[in-house]
């Protein structure tokens, strides 16, 4: 079709010209601190993930609130997802997968590395923006960002783990819960609820009547019977309720990616590609005279009047 016709030879052009500026050095420069730059951000998240795994327990005595804690460590997570959901929903709306706040972010950061490296290398700013114009845009820029996205939480929650995992080696922690407001009853099934996924994949999880002797105040013999179920479920929880979902989103945001850059086209409505198209393949040609007489043509005398010598 024409259409193909036209992306074809666009795309020869783009080449062309690419080749001639040495656009593939500039480009692998630019993705290779676009790629470094994740890397950073992945050992940043890791790290934050840990400190406040430490910081929920730095305040804390032999005994620790569990749902608290829970809320502690896994509460960021739920909040980043819903804002996920949104920023996903509208950028659907929109049509851009930049229209966010790591999207910006990122743009803006990776835009201000390459203008310091553009003093030796003038290329790499605009090629950089033209790389972030498509890796942030439509599709390809709403999967490239939920990828970059579910990447950072699950270091994050990651280093959480690991940070959790260290302490629970070290030092001997009795897992309590309280409540004003609500009654025994809500924080029981509450419980069982929560415990129901860690039961099925063989995480050992506090019963009925460990569950309602943990309570705030509770004998020292009843929270050190049931140390090792909480500590389970929490490990469970965050595993479970955090970690895999994460890891699951992020496979899916991949898949997603590879299908979005092998299917992308050019958006030949934009008015760059419609000018750009008139040039390459105008609408009208000017023809001029198609077969020429090869003599001049000769003058015509004028028509004869009667009375003429």
């Amino acid at each position: 079709t024409s259409e193909l016709m036209v992306e074809e030879r666009i795309l020869q052009r783009a080449n062309l010209l690419a080749a001639e500026a040495d656009v593939a050095a500039s480009l692998s420069r630019v993705r290779r601190l676009a790629r470094n730059l994740s890397y950073a951000a992945i050992a940043l998240f890791t790290l934050l993930g840990a400190l406040a795994s430490m910081q929920a327990f730095a305040h804390t005595s032999a005994q620790v609130n569990f749902y608290w804690l829970l809320f502690i460590l896994l509460g960021i997570n739920l909040a980043s997802l819903i804002a996920w959901v949104v920023g996903l929903w509208l950028s659907k709306r929109a049509g851009s997968g930049a229209g966010n706040a790591l999207g910006q972010a990122s743009s803006f950061l990776l835009k201000k590395l390459v203008a310091g490296m553009g003093r030796q290398r003038a290329a790499d700013p605009i090629v950089a923006s033209a790389w972030l114009g498509v890796m942030l845009d439509g599709r390809i820029g709403r999967w490239s960002l939920s990828r970059l996205s579910h990447t950072l939480w699950s270091g994050y929650l990651i280093g959480g783990l690991v940070m959790i995992l260290l302490l629970f080696a070290t030092r001997q922690y009795n897992f309590v819960w309280e409540t004003t407001l609500l009654d025994d009853r809500s924080f029981v099934h509450l419980t069982q609820l929560l415990a129901v996924l860690p039961d099925q994949v063989g995480f050992s999880t506090p019963d009925i009547d460990q569950i309602t002797g943990s309570r705030l105040g509770a004998d020292a013999g009843a929270l050190a019977s049931a140390r090792k179920n909480w500590a389970s479920l929490l490990i469970a929880s965050l595993l479970l309720y955090g970690i895999v979902p994460r890891l699951l989103l992020l496979a899916l945001s991949s898949a997603l990616l590879s299908r979005a850059l092998r299917n992308a086209r050019l958006q030949l409505s934009r008015p760059y590609y419609v000018r750009l198209r008139q040039r390459i393949m105008p609408v009208a040609t000017p023809l001029g005279v198609v077969d020429p007489d090869e003599e001049a043509p000769h003058a015509l005398a004028p028509p004869r009047m009667p009375g003429d010598v």
